[in-house]
Parts: structure tokens; C-alpha cells; sequence
């Protein structure tokens, strides 16, 4: 422990009571403890009041609560209009306001704000076709064909 910052014995005093009686049976630690203490209390006196009132405001600051996103949904309902509903937005699955008639939606997000087709779920094209991506054409049915009978060999 001589070699040990007073600080250090500090920290070493607040695991537990073990340790803390192991820092008062040796007088070196006892010592260093007693000077960190005395320190710290001249620098507190030595700190502006108003530093303490600043940092004591700052620790009873409540954060705001988050909502989960089932309250998102519940909280946006309430505010739907008789011809709107609600969906997940595409981009960030947030509540978003659909309305059925135009085939558009709206994210209610603030730092989304995604404007999108309702049908396709793409950006808004207005009254344009919808161009689906990822669709795929069936292939006509290969069952009883040559290419299955040479996948059938090849396992």
C-alpha cells in the first residue's frame, strides 16, 4: 500500500468491508486516506457555489420517457381520421398515416417523414402504375421434365 495513490486507497476503501478494515490496520494507508479526505474537502469548499447548484440541477433533470413502439401506434391512433389507418413505415417502422383513397402513407416519425405508395410501399409516385420490385414470374412446372430427371441423377 506505500505504494499507492491516495486515491487509489479511497477506491480500494469502497469495495467492501474487508478491504476497508485491511486500510485501517495499516497506519501508511490510514495516513494517505486521511490526506485524500482533507483534500477533498478543501477543494469542495474551494469550488464556486454555483458549480455545486449547476451540477445538483443536472442530477434532478428527469429524461423524458421513451415510448415503446406499441405506445407509438396507441398514441397516433388516437389522433386517425375516419378515413385513415395506420401502418408500419417501410424505412424506419414507425407508426405512418395511411390514406386508402390516394394509396399514400405518411411516417409520423419526425426525423423520417417518408411519403410513400401505400400499394408498393416506394416512394410516391401519385397516380402512376406501381412498379413492384422483387416480383418473379412462375416458372411453368418442371415436375416429369428432362431437367428434373437430370436433377433427380445428379442427387
Amino acid at each position: 500500500m506505500v505504494y499507492m495513490s491516495p486515491k487509489d486507497i479511497c477506491n480500494m476503501c469502497l469495495v467492501n468491508k474487508s478491504w476497508l478494515e485491511c486500510c485501517k490496520m495499516n497506519p501508511t494507508a490510514q495516513q494517505k486516506l486521511k490526506e485524500f479526505k482533507k483534500s477533498m474537502k478543501i477543494k469542495r469548499s474551494q469550488s464556486n457555489k454555483e458549480n455545486i447548484i449547476k451540477v445538483a440541477l443536472e442530477k434532478t433533470k428527469h429524461k423524458p420517457k421513451r415510448l415503446t413502439k406499441s405506445e407509438l401506434f396507441k398514441q397516433c391512433a388516437n389522433t386517425l381520421k375516419k378515413d385513415e389507418c395506420l401502418q408500419k413505415c417501410p424505412k424506419c417502422d414507425h407508426p405512418a398515416k395511411v390514406r386508402p383513397v390516394q394509396e399514400c402513407g405518411v411516417c409520423m416519425n419526425s426525423t423520417c417523414g417518408y411519403h410513400y405508395c401505400s400499394k408498393c410501399r416506394a416512394k410516391y409516385h401519385g397516380s402512376d402504375l406501381c412498379f413492384q420490385v422483387g416480383t418473379k414470374r412462375l416458372t411453368k412446372e418442371i415436375v416429369n421434365t428432362r431437367t428434373a430427371k437430370k436433377y433427380l441423377r445428379r442427387l
